[in-house]
């Protein structure tokens, strides 16, 4: 299926055209647009975001911060600046068997609670992301002071935007009935189209279907100060605490 195709899909869910009429390229364009803006959109929502891409990268000896993002010139490239970073690792891959160990991901509060950002260790154990724009922004700390190891980071892959009217969509179960119904709604306005309260119906239950095939489990802790916590546990699955 193109852009295209998802384009008329939309336009006819909203009565804006005949299931045997074919788009013209005005129109076609108009709602690329408003098909872009929807996909922009969606990176911001946790539950539109099905993949989280495993990637390694290179470290730079005493360097602290990497900006990351698909631009050319970020220190770390990926296929779109990352809203947030789910997990990341250090990964040792001289060693037999490769070894990745898992890094704390900071808070704002306890980044900016580090006095002294600048101390170096061959083994950096936490890591803060700032969403900065264009390109993100990620903090070591302590500051890796040689590049043995590489920086695994578990990065969001979201639907994007930029596509064109021939850009051919190949998407998960549940997106292309989400993405027709809610396009046909943004359509409406520009269209001249009163929204069916059918089509806005199957808006929101299409929506929140796609959305609960992307829920993720998280492990359960407990905060080792609470009473009766009995303090940090040792795990089988990570061989730490």
């Amino acid at each position: 299926m193109t852009a295209r195709d998802l384009i008329q899909h939309a336009l006819q869910e909203l009565g804006a055209l005949a299931t045997s009429e074919a788009v013209s390229n005005a129109d076609a364009q108009a709602s690329l647009i408003r098909l872009n803006s929807l996909l922009d959109a969606w990176q911001t929502e946790r539950l539109t975001i099905y993949n989280l891409d495993r990637t390694a990268y290179t470290l730079v000896a005493s360097q602290a911060s990497y900006t990351i993002g698909p631009t050319v010139g970020a220190d770390w490239t990926c296929a779109v600046r990352p809203t947030f970073i789910s997990h990341a690792g250090l990964l040792y891959a001289g060693s037999a068997p490769n070894v990745e160990i898992p890094m704390k991901m900071l808070t704002d509060d306890e980044y900016a609670a580090i006095r002294i950002k600048s101390v170096e260790s061959t083994i950096p154990t936490w890591l803060y992301y700032n969403p900065t724009y264009p390109l993100g922004t990620v903090y070591l700390y302590p500051v890796p002071s040689d590049a043995t190891a590489q920086m695994i980071l578990y990065i969001p892959v979201p639907l994007t935007g930029g596509l064109t009217l021939d850009s051919v969509l190949t998407l998960p179960p549940a997106y292309e009935e989400a993405i027709r119904y809610n396009l046909a709604i943004r359509l409406g306005p520009i269209f001249g189209r009163p929204i069916d309260a059918t089509v806005g119906m199957m808006a929101v239950e299409s929506k929140a279907t796609m959305k609960r095939s992307n829920p993720r489990v998280d492990d359960l802790r407990v905060d080792p100060a609470i009473p009766g916590s009995r303090g940090p546990a040792w795990s089988i699955f990570t061989g730490g605490q």
